[in-house]
C-alpha cells in the first residue's frame, strides 16, 4: 500500500525527535534538491576513551548512533567488525594498557566503563581490519592475548566479540544476525543521505587531558587505591573531621539547640520568635 511504501523511503520520520531537539539538521542540496545531514566531529561531555591508535575504516558515530539507533540497522561494515576485548582492574593497568596499545600499532582505544548494560570497570579495544574476517580477528586475539597476558599476568581477561554491544542487547546474540536486502537498500539511501568527515589523526592533547581526569576523578569514586599514584587526594575533597574522641571541640563552644518559644507581643497573633 501507499503508507508502507513510502515509508521505505522515509529517511526523516526516525529522526524527527533528534531534529526537534535541535540535535540534527536536515539540509538542501542547492544544486540538486536532495536533502541530507551533515554530522559533525565531536566530543561528549562526559567522553570516556583514550584512542590510543586512531583508525580509518570505521564511522562508528554515524553507524551505532544513527543507521543502528534511530533506523534499527546493523550496517554490512558492522556485521564484519570484530574487536578484541580486554578488562584492565584499575586506573593503573587502564594508563598502562594504552601505553601497551600504542606499541603494538592496532587501532585500539581504552576507557571507562559508563554502559550499564556491560559489565566491567574498564575496557581496551584492539579492531580487526574490516576485510579480514573471522579469521583474521582469531589472529589479532592470538597477538594481542599473550601480550596482555604477558604484560598483565594470566588471570587478565582477554575475549574476542562482534560488533557493539548495543546491537547484540536489542537484536539478540550476533551469531544469529542476518543481512538483508532490504538492509542493504536501506543502508545505500543512509550513506547518501548522512554525510560525515572522517577522522584520521591522532586524538587532540586537549582532549585526551579531558579524557584522563575524568577516568581519575571516577576512579576515586569508586575508591580506587591507585589513584594516589597519579592525584593528590586534596585534589578531589578534604577528609571530614571525626569526633570519636570529643576533643576537637570544646562542649561550650557547641550552639545549643533552642529549648523555649515565646510569642512576640507586638507582632500579629501566630508570629513565633525564638528565645
Amino acid at each position: 500500500m501507499f503508507f508502507e511504501e513510502m515509508g521505505k523511503i522515509d529517511l526523516i520520520e526516525p529522526i524527527q525527535d533528534e531534529m526537534l531537539a535541535g540535535r540534527l539538521i536536515v539540509h538542501i542540496e542547492a544544486e540538486t534538491g536532495k536533502p541530507y545531514i551533515k554530522l559533525i566531529p565531536q566530543t561528549g561531555p562526559v567522553d570516556p576513551w583514550i584512542h590510543s591508535v586512531r583508525g580509518s575504516e570505521r564511522f562508528c558515530a554515524k553507524w551505532l548512533k544513527l543507521y543502528f539507533t534511530c533506523y534499527n540497522l546493523i550496517p554490512k561494515s558492522c556485521m564484519s567488525c570484530w574487536k578484541v576485548v580486554a578488562e584492565p582492574k584499575n586506573l593503573k593497568m587502564a594508563i598502562e594498557m594504552v601505553e601497551l596499545q600504542k606499541g603494538m600499532g592496532f587501532e585500539s582505544k581504552t576507557g571507562l566503563e559508563l554502559r550499564p548494560y556491560s559489565p566491567g570497570l574498564w575496557h581496551s579495544f584492539w579492531y580487526c581490519r574490516l576485510d579480514e574476517g573471522l579469521e583474521g580477528a582469531l589472529r589479532l586475539h592470538k597477538k594481542v592475548e599473550a601480550k596482555v597476558k604477558r604484560e598483565f599476568g594470566i588471570m587478565m581477561k582477554v575475549s574476542l566479540k562482534r560488533a557493539c554491544t548495543e546491537m547484540e542487547v536489542r537484536k539478540g546474540p550476533s551469531e544469529n544476525w542476518v543481512y538483508t536486502p532490504e538492509d542493504e537498500m536501506l543502508e545505500q539511501l543512509l550513506d547518501d543521505f548522512i554525510r560525515m568527515d572522517k577522522i584520521v589523526v591522532d586524538q587532540s592533547p586537549i582532549i585526551q587531558a579531558f579524557v584522563y581526569r575524568n577516568w581519575v576523578k571516577e576512579a576515586f569514586s569508586r575508591g580506587d587505591p591507585t589513584v594516589k599514584e597519579f592525584a593528590q587526594m586534596t585534589s578531589f575533597i578534604r577528609g571530614s573531621t571525626t569526633y570519636d574522641d570529643g576533643e576537637q571541640l570544646k562542649r561550650d563552644e557547641v550552639p545549643q539547640l533552642f529549648e523555649t518559644w515565646k510569642e512576640e507581643k507586638d507582632e500579629p497573633s501566630g508570629i513565633l520568635r525564638l528565645s
